[in-house]
């Protein structure tokens, strides 16, 4: 989806999104996640492992159980490796920008019938969020050579401010970020945030 970067105009329409009633901080993940979803994983403790990274007692020991060496082995570069690449393209330690994006926890969903996934992560704050994103961005705009190409949101679906790289979509309203395979799952999960009383997968 990002290399269908290259494919967008640089110049598009847009307007900014006006403002919006922030998520209720307890409003629960799977509230916003259309019912379609029927696979469906969600974690609020990613906390530790993200601060604690490649040191995790638990992903150490993974890592090191005999099946972990096995799929060490035919992996291209090790995990340091991988990690200290994410950092060098982010120009920025790509684990802690990870844990303020998902401070308030992740979500997965997975349509069987149409085969589309969406991704859900509720960051610490409304500018956390946007700094995140915008870090996010100017990888991807440093990569692919469109300086600015990014800066502004495309659309704005239900308070959300909305950017599509080919297949994918991405949007983020207020401390929530929404990434999805299908437009039409991502509309439907901001019109759940936009509902205060939406039940999404809780009905």
């Amino acid at each position: 989806p990002i290399a269908a970067f290259l494919l967008l105009p640089v110049a598009f329409s847009w307007a900014r999104s006006e403002p919006v009633e922030p998520l209720a901080p307890d409003r629960p993940l799977a509230s916003l996640v259309p019912t379609r979803c029927l696979v469906y994983v969600e974690s609020e403790a990613l906390a530790p492992w993200l601060a604690q990274g490649l040191e995790h007692p638990l992903l150490r020991r993974v890592l090191e159980s005999a099946p972990g060496r096995a799929l060490l082995a035919r992996t291209a570069m090790t995990p340091s490796q991988a990690l200290e690449r994410a950092d060098a393209w982010l120009e920025a330690p790509a684990l802690a920008c990870a844990a303020e994006l998902a401070h308030g926890g992740l979500a997965f969903g997975f349509d069987p019938l149409t085969k589309k996934s969406l991704l859900l992560a509720r960051g610490r704050d409304a500018a956390t969020v946007e700094a995140g994103l915008t870090r996010v961005f100017d990888a991807v705009e440093r990569q692919f050579g469109g300086p600015g190409a990014l800066d502004r949101p495309q659309r704005s679906w239900s308070g959300a401010d909305v950017w599509s790289l080919g297949e994918a979509v991405v949007a983020r309203r207020d401390t929530l970020l929404v990434l999805a395979n299908d437009a039409e799952l991502a509309q439907d999960a901001l019109e759940l945030a936009a509902d205060a009383e939406g039940k999404g997968l809780l009905a």
